[in-house]
């Protein structure tokens, strides 16, 4: 993956690390999901060679997407409570809807709108929504949900909140990613870079589309949890 500039050697060296905890904690067939959403969202990014996914995606990106499921997986190893490894297939559901969607409306370049204001805003800039980047990620987490709880087993109600948390951790990225990501204004144009002669328009400097992703996945799995301790 490293020679195929899936990941750089930042991100391969993350991945690794992430890959041998899951092993040697408790399965190696528990890779399987990540493994999914690695190869899928890899091809995804590879539609669009000019964005910075397209060269590799590095250590940071891969624990944005990873850690929360491989920290729910060793939670299941020490504590054989099934609602982590359902909290572990969820967060990899959010990561693989949001990623779909957002490589899939990029490619189209459907007319996009501010999921906060409706607005029209430029493709590819986060918190926006189009049609057929909105489609590509349900279809994405109920395709992912379908393969996930074949492979485990899983029951039906356990596939359906699988697939319903990938839906709403592609809303909630998108929500945050319009309300709190950083912006910056260059030369007339918004964008997300921030350079030396950018202007901060919106959001927090500190926070940027891979901090969204981080923080969009905890959430979700988070209330999963939560929902599952609260009505035992």
């Amino acid at each position: 993956t490293y020679f195929k500039k899936w990941l750089s050697m930042t991100g391969t060296t993350a991945a690794v690390l992430l890959a041998t905890m899951v092993i040697f904690t408790i399965n190696v067939i528990f890779l399987l999901p990540i493994s999914i959403f690695f190869v899928v969202g890899s091809l995804t990014s590879k539609l669009h060679p000019k964005s910075k996914d397209a060269s590799g995606r590095n250590a940071f990106q891969v624990f944005a997407n990873g850690l929360v499921a491989v920290l729910c997986m060793i939670a299941y190893a020490m504590t054989k409570n099934d609602v982590y490894i359902l909290a572990s297939f969820a967060s990899v559901a959010v990561s693989f809807a949001d990623t779909i969607s957002s490589d899939i409306g990029i490619y189209f370049k459907h007319k996009t709108y501010d999921i906060a204001t409706m607005r029209p805003i430029k493709v590819g800039l986060s918190g926006g929504i189009s049609m057929v980047g909105t489609l590509a990620g349900l279809l994405g987490s109920l395709i992912f949900a379908f393969l996930v709880g074949y492979i485990f087993n899983l029951d039906y109600k356990e596939s359906i909140i699988i697939a319903i948390a990938g839906t709403l951790g592609m809303f909630l990225d998108s929500i945050l990613g319009s309300l709190w990501q950083a912006k910056y204004r260059q030369n007339n144009d918004i964008t997300e870079e921030k350079t030396s002669t950018s202007l901060l328009i919106k959001g927090y400097s500190w926070l940027n589309n891979d901090g969204v992703n981080l923080l969009a996945n905890v959430i979700v799995v988070g209330f999963i949890i939560w929902m599952s301790i609260w009505s035992y």
